[in-house]
């Protein structure tokens, strides 16, 4: 069997491993060693994919992963989700939709602690869902937008999927980490137009806050999210000033946040060390995937299938844009069946020379993959924080209705990612400032 034909096994098999429920890091590993024993021979395959895991995780850059995952941890055992959530309902709770608008605040203000938006669904699940259905919501609005809303953490920076893209492509992490704020930006008010407009037509949905709020409580509750902003600015201010690299960044975040914590008496011992362990069991995780599709990607660039499929797509002669959307389309599906990492991590590499041949901007399309995933997260049947929210809801909501409260917000998604392909300086203008 010719390389190419052996590459093309190799990857219907990775499919039939995942659909015979084989964890995705497992099925990277066992069909690329597997392929690489096929091409070289056993020895040099072992010796060769030792040296692989090594060599690409030993990169400083990874460092920030782990350092990002626990100041999001951090943040989560110490309520900035609670005082996002609860600041937020303040100031939104009088218009149309408002404690679901509410909730997209929030999760876009922990997003700018947390590089990771699973933690903060199951955790603003608990607290959000069953407030709105005490004030009549509909399940679908009420479940849909926390599952949605979310994901902005891997979106607004810090971004753990914004510095594994600049590793695998050898894009600037910290030109990533500062395009993703406006397209956050964007995707919070998208979201909280949506909400308001479909909420405003239809009442039934959300009906009014029976509440009275005062001026001086809502100035009075902007209290609760000082730390959260401070945290940011330490971050991501860090970065954009050039006084720090994304991990230096890291560091100072996942220590800021353990000493704000803690000096708000919030953060004890036992919380110190659920932090520990649940960053361990996530980068743990993490790492697996990353390293196992390192071998699974050398397995497909030695038997020619990258460079078969980047050739047969740059044949087609589409232009940037078209080519940008025929992508969107492919993402959108793949995220059906992937997790986000995956997704990425297996397909950068042909994805990479086409981007590079029709010199489309890395950090642009940083932006774009990043919505792509954040899309993969809602869409059945794989949904991952569909999924952390329904353990976190328990028996309170079904599945289901979490899956068909997600379909208006998919078409939020999808406007926004329209207004990121069709404006790339909402994604470019803030790195082109960067210092440094």
């Amino acid at each position: 069997m010719d390389p190419l034909n052996a590459g093309i096994l190799g990857s219907i098999a990775l499919v039939v491993c995942f659909f015979l429920g084989i964890p995705i890091g497992y099925s990277l590993g066992i069909v690329g060693f597997g392929g690489l024993t096929y091409l070289f021979g056993y020895e040099a395959a072992l010796t060769f994919s030792l040296r692989r895991i090594h060599d690409f995780l030993a990169s400083f850059t990874f460092t920030a992963i782990p350092l990002f995952v626990l100041m999001g941890y951090f943040a989560l055992y110490s309520d900035l989700t609670k005082d996002a959530f609860t600041t937020a309902r303040m100031w939104l709770s009088k218009i149309p939709g408002g404690l679901a608008s509410a909730v997209v605040v929030a999760s876009a203000l922990f997003a700018a602690c947390s590089g990771t938006g699973i933690p903060a669904a199951a955790a603003l699940g608990r607290i959000a869902v069953p407030e709105m259905l005490e004030n009549k919501y509909d399940r679908g609005l009420a479940s849909g937008v926390v599952a949605a809303a979310t994901p902005l953490a891997v979106l607004i920076p810090p971004s753990i999927t914004m510095i594994i893209f600049g590793i695998l492509t050898e894009t600037s992490i910290a030109r990533l980490l500062i395009a993703g704020i406006l397209p956050g930006i964007v995707a919070s008010a998208v979201f909280i137009a949506g909400i308001t407009l479909r909420t405003w037509r239809n009442p039934a949905l959300a009906p009014p806050y029976p509440g009275e709020v005062s001026w001086t409580l809502r100035f009075r509750e902007l209290r609760k999210i000082w730390g959260i902003l401070f945290l940011f600015f330490v971050v991501i201010g860090s970065i954009y000033l050039g006084l720090a690299t994304p991990t230096e960044a890291a560091g100072f975040g996942a220590f800021g946040t353990l000493l704000l914590g803690i000096a708000r008496r919030r953060l004890g011992w036992d919380d110190i060390k659920r932090s520990l362990y649940d960053s361990v069991m996530v980068c743990s995780t993490i790492f697996l995937i990353i390293g196992m599709a390192s071998i699974f990607n050398v397995f497909l660039t030695r038997t020619g299938v990258i460079t078969a499929l980047a050739s047969a797509l740059i044949d087609l002669n589409l232009p940037p844009m078209g080519m940008l959307v025929i992508m969107s389309v492919f993402y959108i599906i793949l995220g059906c069946f992937l997790d986000s990492i995956s997704m990425m991590i297996i397909t950068i590499p042909i994805v990479y020379p086409l981007l590079v041949a029709m010199k489309i901007n890395l950090v642009w399309f940083g932006v774009i993959m990043t919505i792509y995933i954040e899309i993969a997260s809602i869409t059945p049947p794989f949904g991952i924080t569909v999924y952390a929210l329904k353990g976190a809801l328990g028996d309170l909501i079904d599945l289901w209705d979490i899956f068909k409260g997600c379909f208006f917000f998919f078409w939020m998604w999808i406007i926004t990612l329209a207004i990121i392909l069709l404006f790339p300086q909402l994604s470019l203008w803030l790195p082109g400032l960067i210092k440094g």
